[in-house]
């Protein structure tokens, strides 16, 4: 286990052909921003496998830019924190076994560190070109690559149901062959390009199937999760990568409500529960439901539910 400094980090993104730049401060301490184990390398096969089990030494940011193709991620332990443009995701690997990033083109990423948050993770990478080189004169699988970037273009994040397999093949990752360095590294590659395959086929999958219904059921656990802080339906739908108008329309066809309409009458029920508890008062309840004046909020709640919070 060794410490990893901003300089070493970019030494490494250099080596494998990543581009990265640092946005924070790292006159912290001793300079490391990471410490524990980590590997970054690019195959023959242009693969690139980014295996890390490591504690953040310090609260900054590292940018890079997320070139155009197909990144894999199993979260095995631990948390972690990134934006994409301007969408931001905080993952446990207590609730998501992995995700992917599928960039039609180049996004920036820019990972979060906090001190003394600990993430064990495997990614698997490959650029764009490299799905449609082994597509080769396959029209039919051109086709559903083309499918899988459009589908992606809205949003490039797509939850990963990872098996309990495929997550032995990522430790293997972390317990290398104890043979010569070529032996290792046919075995670290064999069992990215395994992730891989699983990532690509459960992702293709999901864009072939409808994905309707499924789409607008992700969009309310999105709108629950969010529900306080949530300002504007451009990021559920951002979310779920459909566009605004289609988001309103199949949520009113699936729940008979308009997602503005759904996410009113949640804080309204949210508000009206800690009432009931006695834990806020009405000015504060009216702020919580999103309505800067009681009376707006009293009228709301009256026509919603019959009586008026005074009469709880």
């Amino acid at each position: 286990m060794s410490g990893i400094s901003q300089e070493q980090l970019a030494s490494l993104s250099r080596q494998a052909g990543v581009e990265q730049r640092h946005v924070g401060d790292t006159a912290q301490g001793d300079g490391q921003v990471l410490e524990g184990d980590f590997v970054l390398k690019r195959h023959h096969s242009g693969i690139l496998v980014h295996a890390s089990d490591a504690v953040e030494r310090q609260d900054t940011q590292v940018s890079f830019e997320l070139p155009a193709g197909l990144s894999a991620t199993l979260l095995l332990e631990g948390e972690l924190a990134f934006r994409v443009d301007q969408t931001h995701y905080h993952l446990e690997a207590s609730s998501l076994s992995g995700f992917a990033l599928v960039c039609d083109q180049p996004r920036e990423l820019q990972r979060e560190l906090r001190q003394g948050r600990r993430l064990r993770k495997v990614n698997v990478s490959v650029p764009k070109a490299w799905l449609y080189q082994y597509c080769g004169d396959d029209e039919h699988a051109c086709r559903c690559i083309d499918q899988l970037f459009a589908t992606h273009q809205a949003s490039c994040f797509s939850e990963w149901p990872v098996s309990s397999d495929l997550t032995a093949l990522a430790e293997q990752i972390f317990r290398p062959s104890p043979y010569t360095s070529f032996m290792q590294n046919l075995h670290v590659e064999s069992r990215a390009l395994e992730i891989l395959d699983a990532a690509l086929a459960q992702l293709l999958k999901d864009t072939q199937a409808p994905s309707g219904p499924r789409k607008v059921e992700r969009a309310r656990d999105f709108i629950e999760a969010e529900l306080q802080t949530l300002d504007s339906l451009e990021q559920v739908a951002s979310h779920v990568g459909m566009s605004v108008s289609s988001l309103q329309r199949q949520f009113r066809q699936h729940y008979q409500l308009t997602p503005a309409a759904y996410i009113r009458q949640r804080r309204l029920e949210r508000a009206r529960d800690l009432l009931r508890q006695q834990q806020l008062s009405i000015g504060e309840a009216a702020y919580l439901a999103g309505y800067r004046h009681p009376s707006n909020f009293i009228t709301a709640y009256k026509r919603a539910f019959g009586t008026t919070p005074g009469e709880l």
